[in-house]
Order: C-alpha cells, then structure tokens, then sequence
C-alpha cells in the first residue's frame, strides 16, 4: 500500500551467446528434470513447463534457455545434459525467438489469467488441482522462478473455490487479467492465510477511500 516514487535501475550487456533447449514428454517426467536441475543449480535464464495446449504440442515441453558467453553456454548445456533423464533438441535462433514469442502471447487468447506462487516439489500436485477445478487450460509453470500461470475461461464459482484451496495451503494467488465484471466481484489478489481479507479491507479503506490506486485498466462495461 505504497506509491513508488523513485526507482534505481542496473544495466548489464546482451549476452553474446543464447541457447534455448527443449524436451518433450510426460509432465510428471519433465517436472523431475526441472527440480534435478535446480538441485545441480544450473545457470539458467529460464526453465520452464509448458502444457501441450499452450506450447501447440502433442507433448509437455520442458524450455531450457542458457545465455552468457559462448564457452559459458556450452559449459551449462554439457551440465545439463549429463544431469538429464530426458532428451533435449537444441533450437536453432530464429526457431528460439519464434518459440518464445509465441508461449509469451498464447496466454493473452484466453479470457482469464492466473499467476500463483509453488514450491517446485509442489508444481504436480497445484496442476492436478487446477485441470481439475478450472479445467486444463494453458499451463505454464516457472519451474526455477515458483510461479505457475493457468489461462483459460472459469467461472465466477470456480475461481473462488480455487482460491479457498489455495488460501488454506498458504499459496499467494493473483488475478492476472479477467473481465471487468468478474475482477470486480472476484478482486485481483487470493489471501493468504484465513484471516486476511478483513485486514487488506480495513488498509484499503483507510489508505485508499476513493479507491484512486485501482489496478484495472478497463471500465465497468469492458
């Protein structure tokens, strides 16, 4: 409940080398291989787990990107490979940025986006609950970053059942994008423990009457 009045950024360089890795399998397979690289604390700019609708796959994706200088992205991709039970194809550039574009904007065809935050020995087990509460829908999961993303259409009671759940489990859950009338009964954040709703209330009313801080960017009639 504050407002951001300065911000202090740090630069670096483009890196000199970028290698994106993909491999292709079952989701509990793939899942395995992203907390074994994380055990081995590759040096990854991205791992990430996409689901068969939002890669346009036949098969869960594991991404692996790698960026740095030459030596260093073959160095990383040596490890990772010795690390791996899975098979890993090595995308050439102009298929890389296109694969990435393009798992970037899929979510942005569906009307509703979730963002939660998951320990990754807990990726499997918030998927299961979301295919089966919401649907499957576009998964994405940050394997080394916690962060899962589910897209796709839900209703109104559906949404806060899932946010119920994952309350009681202590997951923080946002409301990324969603229609104006369904953000507007919903609201945009999950609480995260039993309790909490009547204090971000109480804060809200005091520091924010009007409310001037509002997060949508649509009207009420979309």
């Amino acid at each position: 409940f504050g407002v951001v009045t300065q911000v202090h950024l740090r630069l670096q360089a483009l890196p000199s080398a970028r290698l994106t890795l993909l491999a292709r399998g079952e989701r509990d397979l793939l899942t395995r291989q992203a907390r074994a690289l994380m055990e081995a604390q590759l040096a990854a700019a991205a791992l990430e787990l996409f689901s068969p609708a939002l890669a346009a796959d036949a098969d869960w994706i594991l991404a692996l990107e790698l960026t740095g200088t030459e030596a260093a992205v073959e160095a990383e991709a040596t490890r990772a490979i010795a690390h791996s039970e899975v098979s890993w194809d090595r995308l050439p550039p102009e298929r890389a940025g296109a694969f990435w574009n393009a798992v970037a904007g899929a979510p942005l065809t569906a009307p509703t986006t979730l963002r939660l935050g998951v320990f990754p020995d807990a990726l499997d087990e918030l998927i299961d609950l979301l295919e089966e509460r919401l649907g499957p829908g576009l998964l994405a999961g940050g394997a080394g970053r916690g962060l899962l993303r589910w897209s796709g259409a839900a209703t109104l009671e559906a949404l806060r059942t899932v946010r119920h759940i994952v309350a009681e489990r202590e997951i923080p859950l946002t409301l990324e994008r969603a229609p104006w009338l369904l953000r507007h009964a919903l609201g945009h954040f999950g609480a995260y423990r039993e309790g909490v709703g009547v204090l971000v209330s109480k804060l809200r009313s005091t520091f924010d009457p009007d409310p001037t801080f509002a997060v949508a960017l649509e009207g009420e009639h979309d």
